[in-house]
């Protein structure tokens, strides 16, 4: 029969086939920790608090492990594999001035944190992926990719998701953004659907590139329409086809 172990204010029952010289050197639970032997335990449906498990296999099923007493509460070595689809991992790291923060963070004392995903086996795509729904089923997704020789920043969906624009912020403000169309905004959040590139600024302007004759005719290959800035003429200079023509002023 089932032996009962009181551990602070729960109680676990343990089989009698389990306590074998095998199974543990020491239980102890509190704010303390675990030490279990070279045996794979299972605990169904058991709540843990406040536990640290160090040397050997453990498996928890239907387990909820929690616990608030420091960032090292739970200690695992080894890799870890979630059973199942759908799984989550989930978690509250947020401080006064940062809200819903999940946070991943080096060990290594004044070292840096690098977040890595790996393809599996001969596989050559890794996808970082974040939704704009609790149910990732019929999502807006936005993607960073390394697909085998490229890397890619995508606007994508699941499900009847709808693709959205992907813009780019700095200093607190929009700054530029690709509309769902593929034409560019630069200081405009509505970018003209007949231009590819729709620049705007009341301050500013657009500037070619600027360089010496010499250098403009030693492009090589000038597709029709390039334009450059001709600093030795000290005119906008755009290729017809066949030959640099000048723009001046009328």
């Amino acid at each position: 029969m089932p032996v009962p172990y009181t551990f602070g204010t729960a109680t676990a029952a343990i089989p009698l086939s389990q306590l074998d010289s095998n199974f543990a050197t020491a239980i102890t639970l509190g704010n303390t920790a675990v030490y279990l032997g070279n045996t794979t335990t299972t605990l169904g449906n058991v709540t843990l608090t406040n536990v640290t498990i160090s040397s050997g296999n453990v498996t928890l099923t239907g387990a909820n492990v929690s616990g608030t007493a420091n960032v090292s509460t739970l200690v695992i070595t080894g890799n870890q594999t979630f059973v199942g689809t759908g799984n989550r991992i989930t978690g509250d790291f947020s401080t006064l001035t940062v809200a819903n923060r999940v946070a991943f963070q080096t060990s290594t004392v004044n070292g840096n944190t690098n977040l890595l995903v790996l393809p599996n086996g001969t596989s050559t795509t890794s996808t970082i992926n974040v939704a704009n729904n609790s149910d990732p089923t019929n999502s807006s997704v936005g993607q960073l990719l390394n697909i085998s020789s490229t890397v890619s920043l995508r606007s994508a969906i699941s499900g009847t998701g709808t693709y959205l624009p992907i813009t780019f912020f700095t200093s607190g403000s929009e700054v530029a953004r690709i509309d769902t169309s593929g034409n560019v905004g630069i200081g405009t959040t509505s970018p003209s659907a007949s231009a590819i590139l729709d620049a705007q600024s009341t301050t500013k302007g657009v500037r070619f590139p600027n360089m010496t004759t010499t250098q403009k005719n030693a492009i090589s290959s000038p597709a029709a329409g390039l334009m450059v800035f001709d600093t030795t003429l000290a005119k906008l200079c755009v290729y017809s086809g066949s030959a640099w023509q000048t723009i001046t002023s009328v």
